[in-house]
């Protein structure tokens, strides 16, 4: 507190100019203006009701969230409770955010490789699925290097599911799973 008062103080060359300062700063901090800006650091836990703008969700790999524990149980003796409790948990971690949420995964942990966590990979595949079956003939797109085009045909090839894409007279087979994943089309 001591220098903080410094601080406030350094730039003052009377008591009335810093009795001043401080209110401003008082002002200043009753208004909200300060705390505005702030970052929060929380776990899951003690986050439950509340709510932030702007939520990171960091290190989502096994063995971190969900909890080597928590795999090991369900995969040896059928104990799904203690990974179910951590489902939860990780909704209530999505829910804190209004308006963005980012999940991180690093790729590796002490230079070795980690595996994106279950929970991830549970919901990319849920919003792929959804975005598979939106997908329909007519469908006009957006890809980020041939542009805009219909898909005018939806096939099996070698047991993947590709559209036929008519960008302005060129014809161009992709695969839509690989589109999907790598955010190469918007429609």
């Amino acid at each position: 507190l001591y220098t903080i008062l410094k601080m406030v103080a350094a730039e003052c060359r009377t008591l009335p100019e810093f009795l001043q300062r401080l209110e401003i700063l008082e002002e200043a901090v009753d208004s909200n203006q300060v705390r505005k800006s702030r970052v929060t650091l929380s776990t899951v836990h003690s986050s439950k009701g509340l709510e932030y703008d702007h939520v990171f969700v960091v290190d989502l790999f096994d063995g971190e969230f969900p909890g080597k524990q928590s795999i090991d149980g369900s995969s040896r003796g059928g104990d799904y409770e203690q990974l179910e409790e951590e489902r939860r948990l990780f909704y209530v971690a999505m829910t804190r955010a209004k308006k963005n949420l980012y999940l991180l995964c690093p790729r590796t942990k002490n230079n070795i490789p980690v595996m994106k966590s279950l929970f991830m990979r549970e919901m990319e595949s849920y919003f792929e699925e959804k975005a598979l079956k939106s997908i329909k003939r007519g469908l006009i797109i957006q890809h980020k290097a041939y542009g805009k085009g219909l898909i005018t045909d939806l096939l099996e090839n070698n047991g993947r599911r590709c559209i036929r894409v008519d960008f302005e007279g060129t014809t161009r087979l992709l695969d839509l799973k690989v589109c999907i994943e790598k955010g190469i089309i918007n429609y």
